[in-house]
């Protein structure tokens, strides 16, 4: 590997602590999309309420391209795990295998706790995935295999919970709990009941707020973006295409998104 490669990576990872730290202030977002928001109601109402090009550009330049960037950041680390582990290597990958020995279909949450702290968050494959929830279902005398980042920059506890319901706060809880890295773990779903273990743990969903206005935001971007593109069919074809891809890429990522939050919040 050269040593512009390795700069490059190491000043990405060094990047992605920063930002990761930073997540609490995820609400920030919102200020890009009111402003897509604004954007788009001036453009379809054609009401030019700033006229000074001067004045608008600076803020477009201001709140727009650190958003664009930040969406790369997060959107290709998660969509793309990969590109995480290529930026961020890990110190070792947990194999979960949860089997299904009842006659109909159970689900599971996958939650981790921060190295050393009392943050837990929910847990995804180090691997690409179309699933992008951290609630995994397992079919009738069938299993799900997945392989977890563990170690320092990750998780030192993995918690595997039966959803019994469909609220986490309000559900009695069925987990289990395990120190992870390990042999490989497995489970089967007739060892869950709701007597567990384990207390239920608080669950942090900064990430999957921020990733979920992330998408959102994208959304009302393109929407702008794709209104206001102009030009020969050899240029806005190709556009278009990117802008469709980026779209439906953004929806569905906040389906997938929303119902991991949707099942921690209600």
């Amino acid at each position: 590997m050269s040593d512009l490669l390795k700069y490059i990576l190491n000043f990405l990872a060094s990047a992605g602590d920063i930002l990761d730290n930073i997540q609490d202030v995820y609400y920030l977002t919102a200020i890009p999309l009111a402003f897509y928001i604004f954007l788009l109601i001036r453009k379809m109402l054609r009401k030019n309420w700033i006229k000074n090009r001067k004045v608008m550009l600076p803020i477009k330049l201001v709140l727009l391209i650190p958003f664009w960037l930040l969406f790369a950041h997060f959107i290709v680390r998660f969509a793309a795990p990969e590109f995480e582990n290529l930026v961020t290597p890990y110190d070792s990958s947990q194999t979960v295998i949860i089997e299904n020995t009842d006659s109909v279909a159970q689900k599971f949450i996958l939650l981790g706790r921060k190295y050393k702290s009392d943050s837990w968050a929910p847990v995804y494959p180090n691997s690409f995935s179309w699933n992008k929830s951290a609630i995994y279902k397992v079919v009738p005398h069938d299993i799900v295999k997945l392989d977890v980042r563990s170690g320092m920059r990750d998780i030192d506890i993995i918690a595997i919970a039966k959803l019994t319901g469909t609220s986490y706060p309000k559900d009695k809880f069925a987990g289990r709990a395990f120190s992870v890295p390990s042999v490989p773990i497995k489970v089967y779903t007739h060892q869950f009941s709701s007597n567990s273990p384990l207390d239920k743990p608080a669950v942090k969903i900064n990430k999957q707020a921020l990733l979920a206005l992330l998408c959102l935001t994208a959304i009302f971007g393109l929407l702008y973006h794709s209104l206001s593109t102009r030009g020969k069919l050899y240029f806005t074809i190709p556009i278009y295409s990117l802008y469709a891809i980026f779209g439906i890429a953004s929806a569905y990522l906040i389906f997938q998104i929303s119902t991991t939050l949707w099942y921690l919040l209600l």
